[in-house]
């Protein structure tokens, strides 16, 4: 049950990187439409209950955001910990902000002044929201669901591993006959480490110099210009879709174990 719970983890790990990180700023607001088959009356208070439900639904994801950046746990005055500090500031802004236009819609009585309060939203959208949402996103991608897929995986290797050596001894396998399989698993394994690592020192770099006092990094990575052209995302989804494939190598493994056992 275990291993399942652990594979089920990996398997929403691979739906949540295949969702695009939506940071529109015109998402739900740019869309508040009413029908003008309508009274002016209606259209106003029809505008004003979609805008509300727009704000409502904002910030319930502002708020599973928060829960997701809550769930992180870093070193102490570590890099990753100030900047889920500064995040959290960040969402927690969000999250003020849509409740305050929703106590504004309640003052609200014209078109004119709906469309404007919408508007002002969009604005913020664009100037606030979504350059700091990506970030935000990118960063809860990277730090929650890449490292526990990845010590899943390396749990999994280590335990196949064990098992064919017990087997060796036993001299129920042939030594040295899944020598490469293993090292084929390995080799996968180190690459998705390793496209985890430079996803997460990109999402970090920018920041380096901002949040810390550069003089307590090692030199090189206070120096260092990481010359990485894919984007946090495309890093860590390229590195769980080499888990993907290390976990069809696992199965594949012990299909040939039994098949060797004679199971």
């Amino acid at each position: 049950m275990k291993s399942i719970n652990k594979y089920l983890g990996f398997l929403i790990a691979l739906t949540f990187i295949a969702t695009p990180l939506s940071v529109s700023a015109n998402a739900d607001f740019g869309q508040l439409v009413v029908s003008e088959d309508i009274s002016p009356a209606e259209r106003v208070v029809k505008k004003t209950e979609l805008t509300k439900n727009a704000l409502s639904k904002a910030v319930e994801k502002a708020q599973n955001t928060k829960a997701s950046l809550e769930k992180l746990s870093f070193e102490e005055e570590s890099i990753e910990a100030m900047l889920k500090d500064k995040y959290l500031t960040e969402v927690d802004g969000y999250i003020s902000f849509y409740k305050e236009q929703g106590m504004a819609l309640e003052d609200i009585n014209t078109l004119e002044e709906v469309d404007a309060l919408i508007q002002g939203i969009i604005e913020y959208r664009e100037q606030i929201y979504s350059p700091s949402a990506k970030n935000v996103l990118e960063f809860i991608l990277v730090f929650s669901y890449g490292p526990s897929v990845l010590d899943t995986a390396q749990e999994r290797l280590g335990n196949i591993e064990k098992d064919i050596e017990r087997l060796e001894g036993l001299e129920l396998i042939d030594t040295g006959q899944f020598i490469e399989t293993l090292d084929r698993l390995k080799s996968i394994l180190g690459e998705a480490i390793d496209l985890q690592s430079q996803a997460r020192l990109l999402v970090l770099e920018p920041y380096q110099e901002v949040l810390i006092d550069e003089s307590a990094l090692p030199e090189t990575a206070a120096t260092t210009t990481l010359a990485i052209t894919q984007t946090p995302k495309e890093l860590v989804e390229e590195s769980l879709n080499k888990i993907k494939g290390l976990y069809n190598i696992f199965i594949e493994t012990g299909q040939k174990v039994k098949e060797t056992l004679g199971i």
